[in-house]
Parts: structure tokens; C-alpha cells; sequence
């Protein structure tokens, strides 16, 4: 009676996402021994290394050696001199250089409070009284 409930058992464990024993993986098996072959590169990396890469331009008759994306940028601003609008669409959803540098001064700020939490949890480990301690 035993050897039917354990064989049933088995019956009920397969199903969906529960394949039969034989057609699981192997212990020690990779699922896919293939794999990704090495040195292959994602599309992220691919585009990274072509905007990284170096162009020759010609300004005010002299020649100079600049990045890809420096060239992108002079020409996104180039066409937003002269009255692109799609330019200045794009432009206008861009977050400002302000926005941007008093994000980053709210996070240093956010560190220091961080910061002098951690300090202030130590002083109370140590038995030291939290009043004590000026922030």
C-alpha cells in the first residue's frame, strides 16, 4: 500500500512548470551548455564603443580629434541655434543643469543625515545619551 501512494505521489508532481524526473535538468547540468559565447558583446556595449570612438572635424580651419557623442551634442546644438524644433522639443524634456546639480547637492545632503544616524546608533550602543549628541 506504501509503494501506491509514493507512486501516485510522483504522478502529482507532474504538471505545469513540474516536468517528469527524466526530463528535468541534471545535477551539475547547465540548462544551457552552449550558453552565450564569449567575447559576444550587448547591444548597450556595441553602442558604447561606436559614440566612444574618435572623428576628425574641421573648425575655424583647423582639424580636431573629438568623440562621437561630442560630435552628436555639437550638432544637437548646432541645429537647436537654428531653429530646429524637433531639437527643442527634445531640448525642453530634458532635465536642466540645475535640476540636475541641486538633485546631487539633496543627495550629498541625504549622505551627511545618513551619516550622522549611523554615528548617533553607535554612541547608543556604547550606553552614550542621544541629547548628548548635536547634529
Amino acid at each position: 500500500m506504501n509503494s501506491k501512494i509514493k507512486h501516485r505521489k510522483k504522478r502529482s508532481d507532474v504538471g505545469y512548470g513540474r516536468p517528469p524526473s527524466e526530463h528535468q535538468f541534471k545535477k551539475g547540468e547547465s540548462g544551457n551548455p552552449n550558453g552565450r559565447p564569449l567575447g559576444s558583446k550587448s547591444l548597450h556595449q556595441l553602442i558604447s564603443r561606436e559614440l566612444g570612438r574618435t572623428v576628425t572635424i574641421h573648425e575655424n580651419g583647423k582639424r580636431r580629434k573629438i568623440t562621437r557623442i561630442q560630435a552628436s551634442a555639437i550638432q544637437f546644438a548646432n541645429r537647436l541655434a537654428m531653429g530646429d524644433l524637433e531639437c527643442l522639443k527634445i531640448m525642453l524634456k530634458m532635465p536642466s543643469l540645475t535640476e540636475v546639480h541641486r538633485a546631487e547637492e539633496e543627495l550629498d545632503s541625504f549622505d551627511v543625515f545618513v551619516e550622522k544616524l549611523n554615528e548617533i546608533a553607535r554612541l547608543r550602543l556604547r550606553g552614550a545619551r542621544v541629547d548628548e549628541f548635536k547634529i
